[in-house]
């Protein structure tokens, strides 16, 4: 554990924590919010490489700008 060798209060340890289960909980808040947003692009884009397996950067950007 960290606190073995460094002099760490256990109540910084829980206001560490705190923070980052705060950061990771935006940061997924986030990341759900973009792919709802884009959720059209994302399933036409899944659509076309289960058919073809791969997409050139051009045709992503096809597929992207569609809407």
């Amino acid at each position: 554990p960290i606190n073995k060798d460094h002099k760490i209060s256990e109540e910084l340890l829980k206001r560490i924590d705190k923070e980052i289960t705060y950061i990771l909980n935006s940061a997924y808040i986030e990341a759900k919010k973009i792919i709802n947003n884009h959720i059209n692009q994302l399933h036409m884009i899944a659509s076309h490489l289960m058919e073809f397996e791969t997409l050139s950067e051009q045709k992503i950007k096809e597929l992207i700008n569609k809407k």
